[in-house]
């Protein structure tokens, strides 16, 4: 999770303000309070990028696709997220955005 944190401020950064994201986590599970804080900081990372719309892809784990709702929602990120059942239906509901 840290390196996915590092790689993640790297590619904001190169992307610069306004971007849209899609986010794929396919069979995650809730994590620790560790990972939970790690998650927390790159939503708060996004937010700060200014990442304009998210899409999420969060298959097969329906208490991970609550785990990540819940933080997205503490952290009052200034962007919306919507969670889609593929990447494909990512792509395209960003695309009509």
């Amino acid at each position: 999770a840290k390196e996915l944190k590092e790689a993640y401020r790297k590619a904001i950064a190169e992307v610069g303000p306004g971007y849209t994201a899609v986010s794929i986590f396919e069979d995650f599970v809730p994590g620790s309070t560790e990972i939970q804080d790690t998650i927390s900081s790159m939503i708060q990372l996004a937010d700060a990028g200014g990442c304009r719309l998210a899409a999420r892809v969060a298959q097969g784990s329906v208490f991970g696709q609550l785990q990540l709702g819940r933080l997205q929602r503490q952290v009052q990120a200034g962007y919306q997220v919507y969670d889609c059942e593929t990447v494909a239906d990512a792509d395209a509901f960003l695309d009509g955005h």
